[in-house]
């Protein structure tokens, strides 16, 4: 090995205690390029991998460690919102969100819309983001200018061809 620690060297593991639930959140990367992606500080990172090789869980966790090491306002609070998109609403319901919220459940972490575009206020610790999941199955130019013209911290283009 070329002196660079395994992936579960990079796991994180966090105690909450939010409405009342205490919420213990332990992730190991499920291999090398998911350590990598995870490790990354570049702005643009790429996950390709076979089926149930874990893809959506690294890419959830390494919106959640940004959400998490996202600068301070100057109220205290990390404010952060956050795009993810799928190719359609059922592939959102049916894949996306439902990993999502395995990971960070309603009951500690915030409320999620299931109005399209499905939307989760997720608020603990001292974060407060806001992640979108949407589907652009219709391109029309109503829709192309709403994404242009918000302000996004990042996204995840979750099984994008």
């Amino acid at each position: 090995m070329s002196g660079i620690p395994p992936a579960s060297f990079y796991s994180f593991r966090t105690t909450l205690f939010s409405a009342g639930v205490f919420m213990s959140l332990t992730y190991v990367p499920d291999g090398e390029v998911a350590r990598q992606v995870l490790v990354s500080g570049s702005a643009v990172r790429l996950l390709q991998g076979p089926i149930e090789s874990g893809k959506s869980s690294a890419s959830a966790m390494a919106l959640y460690k940004r959400m998490c090491t996202y600068p301070r306002g100057p109220d205290g609070l990390r404010r952060t919102k956050w795009l993810a998109v799928r190719n359609t609403y059922p592939d959102l319901e049916s894949s996306t969100v439902p990993t999502f919220l395995n990971w960070f459940p309603e009951e500690v972490y915030g409320k999620l819309s299931w109005a399209e575009p499905y939307t989760y206020e997720m608020k603990f610790l001292d974060v407060r983001a806001t992640v979108v999941f949407r589907s652009f199955a219709d391109d029309s130019p109503d829709v192309l200018r709403a994404l242009r013209s918000t302000e996004w911290t990042g996204a995840w283009l979750n099984e994008m061809q």
